[in-house]
């Protein structure tokens, strides 16, 4: 998890085919004592422009602190809308009025949701597919091959969700310190441990925007 999430949020690196034959684990050539990752197979790949690495992750920050409208800006400067709604559901399997904790199972409220406003048809998610920015796509694939090896390793959604944030925190801190770094970090532990516990002084902090969709 460590690797790939540097390579998508700190070098704007996406490697789309994560599977056991493409990853080895060897004796660092410079320091034997030590293991080193080594990713091989770099076909299905794609690079990211930077503009585009530093606006993902703030939308990826955005969506694991819960700030809606944040979602919603950013998902429009990257050309995609009124589809931003989805971005909860695809990278954190959350819809996004949830108020569940992060990683958490899908809830029976969430699944009303999605059945009364019919999130999920085929129209919709045919829809989606072309107005999301290939590299959307790509980081998609990339980030749920590793969840699922994260699973299958005994890991959770949770542990990796906040993995990742970190590295994204990483990214848009790059110019400070390692202490400012730290201390967003720091925060956005905080943010997602008031959300979880004290929802209603979330709510007086942060704010919490619901939507509504009529379509």
């Amino acid at each position: 998890m460590n690797v790939f999430a540097k390579m998508i949020f700190n070098h704007g690196f996406v490697h789309c085919d994560a599977h056991p034959g493409n990853m080895m684990v060897r004796p660092n050539p410079s320091n034997p004592s030590e293991p080193q990752v080594v990713l091989l197979d770099h076909g299905f790949y794609c690079t990211l422009k930077e503009d585009f690495r530093k606006d993902f992750c703030k939308l990826w920050y955005a969506l694991n602190t819960f700030d809606n409208m944040t979602v919603k800006d950013v998902s429009e400067k990257l050309g995609f809308g009124d589809y931003f709604r989805y971005m909860p559901l695809l990278f954190t399997y959350r819809t996004i009025n949830a108020k569940k904790p992060l990683g958490g199972v899908i809830t029976k409220d969430e699944i009303q949701f999605l059945k009364g406003n019919d999130e999920i048809n085929f129209e919709k998610i045919s829809l989606l597919l072309q107005q999301l920015p290939s590299e959307v796509v790509f980081i998609f694939k990339a980030m749920h091959i590793i969840g699922l090896h994260n699973r299958r390793s005994g890991g959770t959604t949770r542990e990796r969700l906040i993995q990742f944030t970190d590295k994204s925190i990483d990214a848009i801190a790059e110019k400070h310190t390692t202490l400012y770094q730290s201390s967003l970090k720091f925060a956005f532990r905080l943010k997602l441990a008031i959300f979880e516990k004290i929802f209603w002084l979330y709510k007086i902090i942060y704010g919490f925007k619901e939507f509504e969709f009529q379509d």
